[in-house]
């Protein structure tokens, strides 16, 4: 066990494409830290990695296209993770790349598609740092296998293996195959791509010592990462949930602001109501919900108080009977 996962969960922003600059790369490591990622993550890959020579990137639209991130970046992205005190990590998607990516990271992670390969198993294992092996969509003997490939690449290998599932977004994921995956004696982690945050909140209260969960700090961007991103309000969020800061309580959260506002029932007038006119329930004035967002407006329980007393001001039709209008 390294250092680096001693504060546990360790929480991996995980950026994927959400980019299209060098800027917004560096702003989404300055987000995910002030958004309580323990690391921010990035990819490194080609169409030579990915395909071989001579074929090109499928295209996901015009403007979804993921970029490539240029590994003359990593060390403008290292220094700036490291001014603003957040790990830095960068998936590589070959064993040649893995040599790039190495000097800027303290961790490897391996994804799903590669995590049967080899190459690229012997490739992390050798830099002798800890190593994250994704297993969305591997079987019992390819875990096994790829267990065994990288014990026997180094020693002392420090391996956590992440419950995955490969589908973007995710529509179901069974949070019980943590437990299988512990029978090959590893710790275990999360990586998430269901929509919201609700699966990483438990996985992380049933054990899981990584969480990571695609980030973005631009909303607004398209990119195939986009659908099952998270962005910086909710990943902070999870974050409390997960480190126990963020506590639910009985009342009113912040997400329920539009039905405090407008769904809730209120005394409304159903009339035009004068100055000198009385208030009389049933017949210019009742307990309904607001078309227009109104927090003033007296609640239900408060009718008694309202009935019988005479309007000080014009109310229009629609409008709350608040404290003073009577």
């Amino acid at each position: 066990m390294t250092r680096l996962f001693e504060a546990r969960p360790f929480i991996i922003a995980e950026v994927g494409s959400n980019w299209r600059s060098l800027g917004h790369c560096l702003k989404s490591i300055q987000a995910a830290k002030e958004a309580g990622a323990s690391a921010v993550k990035f990819q490194l890959f080609d169409e030579v990695a990915l395909y071989g020579h001579g074929f090109t990137y499928p295209s996901y639209g015009v403007d979804a296209k993921p970029p490539f991130l240029p590994p003359a970046w990593l060390s403008h992205l290292k220094a700036h993770a490291d001014a603003q005190g957040i790990e830095l990590m960068c998936s590589a998607f070959s064993p040649e790349l893995v040599a790039a990516v190495d000097p800027y990271v303290s961790v490897h992670k391996v994804a799903s598609s590669d995590a049967a390969w080899p190459q690229m198993l012997d490739a992390v294992a050798k830099t002798g740092k800890p190593v994250l092996l994704s297993t969305g969509g591997k079987t019992q003997e390819e875990i096994v296998s790829a267990i065994a490939e990288l014990e026997g690449a180094t020693d002392g290998l420090y391996l956590i293996l992440l419950y995955c599932v490969a589908a973007y977004p995710t529509t179901f994921a069974d949070l019980a195959v943590m437990e299988d995956l512990k029978t090959f004696r590893c710790d275990v982690g999360f990586s998430d791509h269901t929509l919201g945050i609700s699966m990483a909140v438990e996985a992380a209260r049933q054990g899981a010592v990584v969480i990571e969960k695609h980030f973005t700090a631009f909303p607004e961007m398209e990119s195939p990462d986009r659908g099952h991103s998270v962005g910086p309000a909710e990943f902070k969020m999870m974050c409390e949930y997960i480190r126990g800061t963020r506590k639910s309580a009985i009342g009113a959260s912040d997400e329920e602001g539009e039905m405090l506002s407008k769904h809730n029932r209120r005394l409304l007038v159903t009339k035009d109501v004068k100055p000198g006119d009385i208030l009389k329930y049933g017949q210019n004035y009742g307990a309904f919900r607001s078309l227009k967002p109104d927090c003033l407006a007296l609640p239900p329980f408060e009718w008694e108080r309202v009935e019988g007393r005479a309007a000080k001001v014009v109310i229009p039709r629609g409008d709350g009977i608040g404290v003073g209008d009577f």
